[in-house]
């Protein structure tokens, strides 16, 4: 998969003081010209700590032997690892500022699996009992020319290759000569002819000689640079704040990168207020952690709650996915809104934890937006231009708390189940919410089967090439709700067929489009008709007709509209179901088209 570019990748490393600098070319300490860390872009890199080594280091033992995984990484004090981008999870693993070895997920095999770059192979020399295989000395030219090793050319092997599993290459002598991926199982693999290793990388490449310092130096070498970064930032805040002269309000997620924004603005020394979403689908871990950080900053955290609108909006939409993102809107956006509208019916500047190397999205946004979902809303974010490793500098320098979750190798902390994430982390997942995985995969299976749910195949109305290659098929998960049956023209412009009855919410939701009366069994509004099972009439006020009786009928409470209104016509009732008072709608219509009902 291509790799996206979203910024310039800052890291240098520097071998004197064995730490990788922010910015520059230089050391900020000695002074020595930098190497540039050759990252796959973003280049979001986080530092790996000791559990997640440790979780590494056994998915090697797994494949290579026993204490291969330790002997990999040493007595290094500083790893790092640098999400890069592939069909599930992928990650590089740097140690003195080169890539010491990719781990990926594979689909097709349900695991994780380790390829060794040339830099490490004098690390696990004389280390290897799982994972190899032996190369005649004359296939070991054509080899290191930049030829895959071919079946004729295999000596020896061990007995646990699966096809496509990642292995070793060794010479007669025991030497690691390569690395690369086998093309068929052991008891085939120097059957015959064909290749028996696709090689990936091959050679010897020297380690450079110092071993990172510790994680305390990196703070020390690169203090300067935080120092920097930060005042930028808290002057950016207040001159943002001095301009807009609106009620202040950090929006808090439990994440690293919404915690930097919250320091970032007690130290600016502004007032505000701090919110938290829960969104019904949080790790138990973050909403513990969020009280954690309301005692270190002695701050009053105000939770926002969505309570269980994500199981009740599965019921209607099924199963989210990166293609159809209805949940955002229905647990986040619309709760927030509500809170907005409430609490600050003037606006506000929400100050948000957000930064360009996240997404495409988030590089095109900049600093300063509008929400188009929250109008009043203001959203500026300080940190917009940090990378990941700032954020994580930042955090050591200041010796904030953090999630729990990240010292267990998760790259992301927000909703557990969602589609956005990556098979590889299910397990983990599992691990830390036994309960709410267990919940979501038994809504999974009212949709899909145990196979589609493994790959992760749900996480898609239209599943990418990729997937469907590795299922022949996969289950297409339909709407439900009010649908059209038929289109047809009439002398009255459109006629639209449906498979409910319009009229049961027409006072409750057409108000927007005019006067609403009843004549004998029909409902008229205007030039529209509305029907036992149909609604007539021009075709865009069909169109807008239909769209307020599908929110009548299928509204999950979300309360986005609530947001567009400009003189609070819109109401929730008992019920969460929209609901329009005739007296205060002025049909300015503002609240059209903004329904994840609609839009999805």
């Amino acid at each position: 998969m291509t790799a996206p570019y979203l910024g310039r990748i800052r890291y240098g490393w520097c071998h004197n003081c064995g730490v990788p600098v922010l910015r520059g070319d230089t050391c900020p300490r000695c002074h020595r010209k930098l190497e540039r860390v050759k990252l796959s872009p973003p280049g979001e890199v986080k530092p790996a700590f000791k559990p997640e080594i440790d979780w590494i280091a056994s998915i090697i033992d797994r494949d290579y032997g026993a204490g291969v995984g330790k002997k990999f990484f040493g007595e290094e004090r500083i790893v790092l690892m640098n999400k890069a981008p592939g069909e599930d999870r992928v990650d590089e693993i740097i140690m003195r500022g080169r890539i010491y070895a990719v781990m990926r997920y594979d689909l097709k095999k349900d695991k994780f699996m380790v390829l060794f770059h040339p830099v490490s192979f004098g690390r696990i020399q004389n280390a290897i009992s799982g994972h190899y295989v032996v190369a005649d000395r004359g296939a070991i030219p054509s080899i290191l020319s930049g030829k895959n090793l071919m079946r004729p050319g295999v000596l020896d092997f061990s007995d646990d290759i699966e096809k496509d599993d990642y292995v070793i290459v060794l010479d007669e002598e025991d030497n690691i000569i390569a690395s690369g991926v086998a093309k068929a199982d052991s008891d085939e693999i120097s059957k015959g002819k064909g290749v028996a290793v696709k090689v990936k990388y091959r050679g010897f490449e020297r380690e450079p000689p110092r071993q990172s310092a510790s994680w305390r130096t990196f703070i020390e070498v690169n203090k300067q640079i935080i120092r920097d970064i930060e005042s930028r930032s808290i002057a950016e805040i207040r001159k943002v704040v001095d301009k807009y002269r609106l009620p202040v309000v950090v929006s808090f997620s439990g994440g690293k990168d919404s915690l930097v924004a919250l320091a970032l603005t007690i130290e600016a020394g502004v007032p505000f207020e701090t919110v938290f979403l829960d969104t019904g689908i949080e790790f138990p871990q973050t909403v513990e952690y969020v009280e954690r950080v309301s005692r270190y900053f002695n701050i009053k955290i105000t939770t926002v709650r969505s309570k269980d609108r994500f199981w009740k909006g599965v019921e209607y939409f099924g199963p989210p996915g990166r293609d159809y993102r209805w949940c955002c809107k229905l647990v986040k956006t619309g709760p927030i809104t509500r809170y907005y509208v409430k609490e600050y019916p003037n606006g506000a500047l929400t100050i948000i934890g957000q930064r360009k190397y996240e997404s495409s999205t988030r590089r095109h946004s900049g600093k300063l937006w509008r929400n188009p979902w929250t109008p009043k809303q203001i959203s500026f974010s300080p940190i917009q231009e940090w990378s990941s490793l700032e954020i994580w500098a930042y955090i050591m320098y200041k010796g904030l708390p953090i999630n729990e979750l990240y010292v267990k190798g998760f790259y992301r902390i927000g909703c557990y189940l969602c589609p956005a994430g990556e098979v590889g982390d299910w397990e983990k997942i599992k691990e830390e919410y036994p309960e709410g995985f267990e919940r979501w995969i038994n809504v999974l299976r009212k949709y899909f089967t145990d196979e589609e749910i493994k790959k992760g195949a749900w996480r898609w109305r239209e599943p990418p090439v990729f997937m469907k290659n590795i299922l022949r098929k996969i289950t297409r998960v339909e709407k439900r709700g009010l649908e059209i049956i038929t289109r047809l023209g009439s002398d009255k412009g459109i006629r639209i067929k449906l498979n409910r009855d319009p009229r049961v919410v027409a006072y409750r939701t057409l108000h927007p489009l005019g006067h609403v009366t009843s004549k004998e069994d029909i409902i008229v509004v205007n030039s529209i008709v509305l029907g036992e099972d149909y609604i007539e009439g021009p075709k865009d006020a069909v169109k807008n007709a239909f769209e307020l009786v599908k929110r009548g009928y299928e509204c999950v409470g979300c309360g986005i509209c609530l947001g567009y209104c400009p003189t609070g016509a819109l109401s929730l009732e008992r019920d969460e179901k929209i609901a329009i008072n005739p007296e205060l709608c002025i049909r300015c219509q503002r609240c059209l088209g903004v329904c994840p009902v609609i839009k999805f």
